[in-house]
């Protein structure tokens, strides 16, 4: 399993897994992540964000998630 985190993210990642250091705003560093893969799984965000921060959720985590998927 490759994962991509933030840099002074690697202690969150799962044990035994290849870390790719990256800011997931940025569609560049996707390309070394998701080199030979198949399955994309997108874990940035909240669980259950609060409807009074829709507008923080559209401009972060949903931002972030287009990234990701273009980048795929």
């Amino acid at each position: 399993m490759r994962v991509r985190v933030w840099p002074g993210s690697e202690q969150r990642a799962p044990r035994g897994s290849e870390v790719v250091l990256g800011d997931p705003r940025e569609p560049a560093g996707y390309g070394a992540a998701l080199d030979g893969v198949d399955t994309l799984v997108h874990l940035v965000g909240v669980a259950h964000p609060s409807p009074a921060k829709a507008s923080l959720f559209r401009s972060v985590d949903l931002r972030d998630e287009l990234v990701s998927v273009r980048a795929a």
